[in-house]
């Protein structure tokens, strides 16, 4: 066994022809399927890590979560329905109105309330224009909530106004729902590397594992998603979808090695890590 100053520090690369890496490109329908072993200990895992087990993996959660929110994908805002908007100011609410009549989408307005008539995937093209004619501060103090369906809102409706901007940020996440409800986050693997100062051949010392998603036949970046999953409120969601599929990819590749995971939610327990490294041989 070589000691740690025989070794130089662990160095991160893509060896194509002597050491083995890990792709699998664009998932195949098995690559995202969860109804594997892999998947029946990865689903175990996270509920451990959660505090909870998880009774089947067709959704990012399922069962009782701990956290209904966090744990539980929201309804994508493609489906038609009201956007329902509180303005503390006239001035703003003047301006929105014009563009509204302008523009002929369907409204109605009392005091301060407007709600306004959106079709089926017509949201994108509500929206933006509003966050044109907006400032930054007008849309911070702006109110927002959207009411699926013709039918009257609901006490629980009310609980789910939020800022303008968020607002914002979770309608363009529809494609990040998607890409979560589908399972169409997959990870590849990239072999970590120690290279003995002797001159002996590098060895693997373990693989970090990198998340990407798969939309609309298109490769999307983690940077992408992280990005967008932050300012949703979808981080955690993604994070445990991350996780999962890292662990099923590691088990389906039979990977004996150390395994990195990028966490955005530093809520890893020793308990997961363990019963990953015993059901592998680690």
């Amino acid at each position: 066994m070589q000691s740690h100053e025989e070794i130089t520090p662990i160095i991160s690369a893509q060896l194509e022809n002597d050491l083995p890496s890990y792709d699998s490109g664009k998932p195949t329908p098995e690559d995202l399927s969860l109804h594997s072993h892999e998947a029946e200990l990865a689903t175990q895992l996270m509920g451990a890590w959660h505090g909870l087990i998880l009774p089947n993996a067709e959704d990012v959660s399922v069962g009782a979560p701990n956290c209904q929110r966090c744990e539980t994908l929201p309804r994508p805002m493609t489906d038609a329905g009201r956007l329902i908007l509180r303005f503390p100011h006239t001035f703003t609410l003047g301006k929105v109105l014009k563009y509204l009549v302008e523009c002929n989408w369907k409204h109605r307005h009392q005091g301060g309330l407007v709600e306004i008539t959106v079709g089926a995937g017509e949201l994108p093209n509500l929206i933006a224009p509003l966050v044109e004619i907006m400032s930054g501060p007008e849309q911070r103090d702006l109110r927002a909530v959207y009411h699926f369906g013709d039918d009257l809102p609901q006490t629980s409706d009310f609980f789910e106004v939020e800022s303008f901007p968020h607002f914002v940020n979770e309608a363009r996440a529809a494609w990040l729902i998607e890409v979560l409800r589908a399972q169409s986050i997959y990870s590849v693997f990239q072999p970590i590397v120690r290279v003995p100062q002797s001159g002996a051949a590098p060895e693997i010392f373990g693989y970090e594992c990198l998340m990407r998603g798969l939309h609309n036949g298109q490769t999307v970046a983690p940077d992408t998603m992280i990005k967008m999953a932050r300012g949703a409120d979808l981080i955690f969601q993604l994070d445990l979808a991350g996780r999962r599929t890292a662990l099923i990819g590691a088990g389906k590749h039979g990977i004996k090695e150390k395994v990195f995971i990028n966490l955005a939610q530093l809520d890893l327990r020793s308990l997961a890590l363990s019963a990953f490294d015993r059901e592998h041989g680690g």
